[in-house]
């Protein structure tokens, strides 16, 4: 199976050296046998600003998810014409603005797991 994953490397902001995403998901994907596309880009300012409630941190969020949303766009729509993706992957601290789900699905006909709406 050929899975797209698109997470930061840690849930912990205390932590901002572990790669516990990493070793917990994307490496048993891959000792499973599966092929695994990481999405190559720097998540954790948006995993750092992923309190919803907190008007500073939503701001920040707002201004730079659509740049996020164009990278993780352009890597799904590549990575899928290169051979399809079976699987695209994500967790809750990159949670997207309303219809990502759909231009995911759009690029990358297949299995959704974890793509959050904002609302």
């Amino acid at each position: 199976m050929r899975v797209f994953l698109a997470v930061g490397h840690s849930p912990n902001q205390a932590l901002p050296a572990s790669r516990i995403w990493h070793i917990n998901l994307c490496l048993p994907l891959r000792d499973l046998g599966h092929e695994v596309i990481e999405f190559d880009y720097h998540l954790e300012p948006m995993c750092a600003h992923a309190d919803w409630r907190d008007p500073m941190q939503a701001e920040f969020s707002k201004k730079a998810r659509p740049r996020l949303e164009a990278a993780l766009l352009e890597q799904v729509r590549r990575a899928h014409s290169e051979r399809p993706i079976d699987l695209f992957l994500s967790l809750p601290h990159a949670r997207a603005d309303r219809g990502l789900a759909d231009r995911v699905q759009q690029r990358a006909p297949g299995q959704l797991a974890g793509l959050q709406d904002a609302g």
